[in-house]
């Protein structure tokens, strides 16, 4: 074996995160393959809502219109007709958009992969939300980027830490380059941000130069009522939408968009070239026949009432079961709830007790910060827990966490 080669593959692999970095995304996915977990942790769409035979009949409908072209590689933008039909899904959503502002990506994770490939370099300073989602945390980590985190409260961002936060890098002249947001129905904490809040929080962003990196993938999976217009509605020059077609098609499909100014979109594309040439083919002849036969709007609709009794009843059994021991919030749309134990208490040793005593899973929300984690959250999603398991999965749960109160706590909680 060539030792100097071997010395050459060592440097370049130790550019990458360390190996002992977090690996929560991994363990989700093997952690959704045991039999009888009962599992709170992972974000995966109801099998329920996207139902194998009518994806089976989807799929079949277009494979027989399409016939060869679904099987080819397609466009590096992605093929014509999905993005024409996105651009006419953007305009009903309130942001004027044309062909040239529509990308097609391998899901909505590969599109922020892309951006920060072809926008930021390492030591380049991006926005996070404190907590914020770990794939996007991944994702920047990867890039080797600093992460500044800002507090997220019922609001979203803080916006007053967030100006002190903009402020501060433009003095150490290393301005701010993307603020990532989750503003519908976050992931991790289910929080929507109002109207005054998004038209402040982009005031912000233009009079410090910078972009919003603004994730749209729970945006359509409201319960009752649409959240207000999307960011790149407002302001669509200084705001690149990402979006995935995951949690409203199917993840397997691994497809989604990125919605931004054309200048933008072409250069991504040029990077793409590179990057993955293209996303999955058959996905999107798929998208087009469930966007352009109504399939789409009647998943979501089915979806959306889905969602809000499956949340009722993990609410209720939550008021039941752990009222008197946490806070929560109560979500809107998405598949989050995000808990608060009492303080002292470890969320990851409460994770560890009830995955080992109960066969019930549930994130620690110390993998949702870029640092400085707290050690007392919870993530809880409830999109794709079986029902009938809700209520023994929160027991199991709340007996993990009596375990580790102090005395005289537990003996108020039993």
């Amino acid at each position: 074996m060539n030792s100097e080669r071997c010395t050459a593959i060592d440097g370049s692999v130790s550019q990458l995160p360390d190996e002992n970095d977090d690996d929560t995304i991994a363990r989700i996915m093997r952690l959704s393959e045991q039999p009888g977990v009962i599992s709170f942790a992972g974000g995966f769409p109801a099998p329920e809502v996207q139902n194998w035979q009518a994806l089976r009949d989807l799929t079949m409908m277009t494979l027989n219109s399409s016939k060869n072209s679904a099987f080819r590689y397609g466009p590096t933008s992605g093929i014509t007709k999905l993005r024409e039909l996105l651009a006419s899904r953007m305009r009903k959503l309130g942001r004027t958009t044309v062909l040239d502002e529509i990308l097609i990506t391998a899901g909505g994770v590969a599109g922020l992969d892309l951006i920060a490939a072809t926008y930021l370099k390492p030591g380049d300073n991006v926005i996070v939300g404190s907590p914020s989602y770990l794939g996007a945390l991944q994702v920047f980590r990867n890039h080797r980027v600093n992460m500044i985190s800002v507090p997220v409260f019922d609001q979203g961002l803080n916006l007053e830490l967030l100006e002190q936060a903009l402020i501060a890098a433009d003095a150490e002249n290393n301005p701010v380059k993307y603020i990532y947001t989750v503003p519908s129905f976050d992931n991790p904490t289910g929080v929507t941000t109002g109207l005054a809040h998004r038209q402040q929080l982009i005031k912000l962003a233009t009079t410090h130069g910078a972009w919003i990196l603004e994730d749209g993938a729970y945006q359509e999976l409201y319960f009752e009522s649409p959240p207000d217009s999307m960011l790149t509605a407002l302001e669509p020059d200084c705001v690149i939408h990402i979006n995935t077609f995951s949690k409203m098609l199917c993840p397997g499909f691994r497809l989604g968009w990125i919605v931004a100014p054309a200048p933008v979109i072409s250069r991504l594309s040029y990077r793409k070239q590179g990057w993955d040439q293209c996303a999955s083919t058959v996905g999107q002849h798929v998208a087009v026949t469930a966007l352009s036969t109504g399939y789409m709007e009647d998943q979501l609709e089915l979806a959306r009432k889905f969602y809000l009794r499956r949340c009722n009843l993990i609410i209720d059994c939550l008021g039941q079961e752990l009222g008197d021991i946490a806070t929560w919030n109560v979500p809107e749309g998405g598949f989050y709830i995000w808990m608060q134990l009492p303080t002292g208490v470890s969320a990851e040793i409460v994770s560890d007790t009830a995955l080992t005593a109960s066969n019930v899973a549930v994130l620690p929300g110390t993998s949702f910060y870029a640092k400085n984690p707290e050690q007392g959250t919870l993530r809880l999603c409830f999109s794709s827990v079986d029902e009938n398991r809700i209520e023994e999965g929160i027991k199991g749960l709340r007996n993990a966490v009596i375990s580790h109160l102090e005395p005289e706590l537990r003996s108020l909680a039993s």
